[in-house]
């Protein structure tokens, strides 16, 4: 037996990384990357379903 058993696989596991500006900058970043690879971003619409098209992109229609 492993000393400290399943207590040591818990804190030895990789440590988490933070993002300088916290959550709001890496949220802008993904928006910005997604946008300038002609992604339309909509903001307080319902879902109804997600399907990937034929060229592999993700197809989120919105009422």
């Amino acid at each position: 037996m492993v000393p400290g058993g399943p207590l040591k696989k818990v804190f030895s596991r990789s440590q988490w990384l933070t993002v300088k500006g916290g959550s709001e900058s890496y949220v802008n970043k993904v928006r910005e990357e997604m946008e300038s690879n002609g992604c339309q971003i909509k903001i307080g619409c319902e879902v109804n379903s997600i399907s990937r098209s034929s060229g592999g992109r993700f197809v989120v229609p919105y009422i």
